[in-house]
């Protein structure tokens, strides 16, 4: 997932429940959040849902690992 020329990707610690290696996205769902209150000097994220309707949430990719072991996913599936 890109916006501009940013890669953003999905970590497990942002979506719980959720296997960012299988998920498929809705991509009418998905819409930019330019400020992150937990992480104010990143850039925004992005929001929105897999087809099964569950929420996801993209980080920027250079922002992922910093809390704690997850999975992470940078190529997501679309219907």
């Amino acid at each position: 997932m890109t916006r501009g020329p940013l890669v953003y990707c999905a970590e497990s610690v942002d979506n719980p429940g959720v296997d960012p290696s299988v998920l498929v996205l809705d991509p009418e769902s998905l819409a930019f959040e330019p400020v992150n209150p937990r992480f104010p000097e990143m850039p925004g994220m992005i929001e929105g849902s897999t087809i099964d309707g569950a929420p996801v949430r993209l980080i920027p990719y250079s922002a992922w690992g910093n809390r704690g072991p997850s999975a992470m996913a940078v190529w997501l599936r679309v219907p």
